[in-house]
């Protein structure tokens, strides 16, 4: 169902495990992070060069180090990404009028660590038909949004 929670942690976890079942390389979740935001979503992708993951081996003592293709990381991140596109896709097409209105006015606004990776914004504006843009500072803009639900009693209304 639409209830269901898919986001950039899912991202991150499956470039964890990616990791480590293909490089043999445990890394820290600051470590996926990084790489996630190198590597991106799509479809920008970088001139084909091999990222660099440091962490710890699955077996001994570390740090180690191992480089792979950005390619093989997006095949296996696309499934998450092409679910959260296509979430936020369905979540815009169900608006009520009166709401679609203002978003096709306006656009939508990128926050949060889905901000931060590259090719998202883009993928969104193609799934939408709609402009989208990125919050200036788009973690922070996340945590005045959640500080404003508490302190101020914003309502909050359920999502995608």
């Amino acid at each position: 169902t639409g209830a269901l929670r898919v986001a950039v942690s899912d991202l991150r976890a499956e470039t964890t495990a990616w990791v480590e079942a293909n490089l043999g390389v445990r890394i820290s979740p600051v470590e996926a992070e990084r790489v996630l935001r190198e590597v991106g979503v799509g479809p920008i992708i970088r001139a084909h060069r091999p990222v660099l993951v440091v962490g710890r081996p699955l077996v001994g003592i570390g740090p180690v180090r191992a480089t792979f293709e950005v390619e093989a990381l997006h095949a296996a991140l696309e499934p998450i990404v092409e679910e959260i596109v296509g979430r936020i896709g369905r979540f815009v097409a169900e608006l009520p009028p009166e709401l679609e209105e203002e978003v096709r006015e306006s656009g939508l606004c990128l926050t949060g660590g889905g901000a931060l990776l590259t090719g998202l914004l883009e993928r969104l504006v193609g799934e939408t038909g709609t402009a989208v843009w990125r919050a200036p500072a788009p973690l922070q803009t996340v945590i005045d949004g959640a500080r404003r639900i508490v302190v101020e009693g914003v309502p909050v209304s359920r999502g995608f």
